[in-house]
């Protein structure tokens, strides 16, 4: 079973908040190690475990309200899934503070979370964690896309990540 995982996220420019035209360079970011892999499938109840960033690529002139290393929403640490005994296929990833929920289907896992923050006026994020269940363990996507209240959708600064869950 496969698990992919896409979060969308958004992020404001460190000099000025008015947005340029062109996009900026993106900068990878690689882990040094190796994750472990996680050994059941989907729990049903709420189940503890860890997110593993696999890779980054980020906008390297920006800042990011939520992410691996986000102003307002840092996605470190703790995973918490909650998935109903005898739910729907509906499912709520919990990373920190920040709920995720979506649906598990024939091992594929899609969330989604929406915020609002503010930098000089309001900002739209859209985070998206997708992937699939393979052999007991989680690996997918992490994107994040911003955009400025009023503003142009999606704006120049994004996150697409490799992310894995693990014990």
């Amino acid at each position: 079973m496969r698990v992919v995982v896409v979060l969308l996220v958004s992020c404001g420019d460190l000099g000025d908040p008015a947005r340029k035209a062109e996009p900026p360079p993106v900068v990878a970011i690689t882990p040094d190690a190796a994750p472990p892999v996680m050994t059941t499938d989907a729990p049903v109840g709420p189940s503890s475990l860890k997110i593993r960033w696999l890779s980054v690529n980020e906008t390297s002139t920006c800042f990011y309200f939520s992410g691996p290393r986000g102003r307002d929403d840092v996605l470190v640490g703790k995973v918490t899934f909650d998935r109903p005994e005898l739910g729907d296929g509906a499912i709520a990833i919990k990373i920190n503070n920040a709920t995720f929920r979506g649906s598990y289907r024939d091992h594929k896992i899609v969330v989604r979370r929406s915020s609002q923050h503010d930098f000089g006026g309001p900002w739209n994020i859209d985070e998206v964690i997708q992937g699939e269940i393979v052999d007991g363990a989680f690996t997918g996507t992490y994107a994040y896309r911003e955009c400025e209240q009023d503003g142009a959708c999606p704006g120049t600064c994004q996150i697409d990540a490799r992310i894995r869950f693990e014990r």
